[in-house]
């Protein structure tokens, strides 16, 4: 009989964060999959939501401890992802969805070969596939930018406790990823993005109808938590294009009472505003991307910046 000896590796330092509600035939997918890994992570922390206790049974086969955190009212995926993190024992976190997972089992021996080798690096998102998006071959490429993939990233907790973190918004389309990367770029941090690694999301076919409404009123959140006095009609001319980009099923008839719910919206997570400047700001939005080839000699993993 043949055995395989890569299974007996130890884990990495490498914390799994997932925020889930109600979940639980989809957990038990992910906690599969993650047990393909070789070497795999040292601990899996799963953020149930809004009072939803799974069974716990779920977890009695699972070959990577799994620590379940609890909240009674619902705090989203950022709320999740934040109490996860900041619980963590490793200072390299990655997340997932309770519906996405790594495609190949070096997963996390890649993620923590780029993390060392960039210190200023925040945030790691791997090439994210999806149903209606084929996969393709790894690359070995990598290269900073503006925005990151919430749905699989790698987060350094040292430098996720220095900024303000993720707002617990339930419904938090348009606000947790965008948010989190301009406090990321703010602090003097690099988000990196890599399609060496490479994950799955397994959600349905594209259906946006469910995030329409709260992507909307969450531009306005984002720019009423971060900007500028000056600059906060941008966060109304964002919330008005997604109007009239969905036009056809939202009634102008209905906009009176979204406004005032938006503004309700925003007064409910006052105690996490903080501005930046319009210079922090502009300097995110226009940043310069800079490129790496991920090379392999001598058994070693190398990164090269590109011209």
């Amino acid at each position: 009989m043949k055995i395989n000896t890569l299974s007996f590796l130890p884990p990495l330092p490498i914390s799994v964060a997932i925020p889930s509600y109600r979940g639980e035939d989809r957990l038990r997918n992910v906690i599969e999959h993650l047990a393909k890994c070789v070497p795999g992570p040292a601990e899996i922390l799963i953020h149930c939501d809004g009072g939803w206790k799974p069974a716990p049974s779920l977890f009695k086969q699972s070959l990577i401890p799994v620590i379940l955190l609890h909240s009674d009212k619902q705090i989203g995926p950022g709320g999740g992802r934040d109490a996860c993190i900041r619980a963590a024992s490793n200072d390299l976190v990655a997340s997932f969805d309770d519906d996405s997972w790594p495609l190949d089992v070096e997963y996390f021996t890649q993620a923590k070969t780029i993390m060392d080798a960039m210190p200023q690096a925040a945030i790691l998102s791997p090439e994210v596939y999806l149903k209606e998006k084929p996969i393709l071959p790894k690359r070995n490429e990598l290269s900073t930018a503006k925005y990151y993939q919430g749905s699989a990233s790698i987060h350094r907790r040292s430098h996720y406790l220095t900024v303000r973190g993720f707002v617990p918004v339930p419904s938090a389309y348009g606000v947790e990823e965008t948010d989190l990367s301009l406090q990321t770029h703010a602090a003097g941090f690099q988000i990196l993005e890599s399609p060496w690694l490479r994950a799955w999301h397994d959600r349905p076919l594209a259906d946006h109808a469910h995030q329409t409404i709260p992507w909307i009123k969450n531009e306005v959140l984002l720019a009423y938590l971060r900007y500028p006095l000056i600059a906060q009609p941008w966060g109304w001319w964002r919330a008005w294009r997604q109007w009239w980009r969905n036009r056809s099923v939202l009634k102008v008839s209905a906009m009176p009472l979204f406004i005032k719910e938006v503004f309700a919206h925003c007064q409910h997570y006052q105690t996490y505003k903080f501005t930046y400047s319009l210079t922090q700001i502009l300097r995110h939005l226009r940043m310069h991307t800079e490129s790496f080839s991920i090379e392999s000699s001598d058994g070693q993993i190398h990164i090269r910046r590109l011209p």
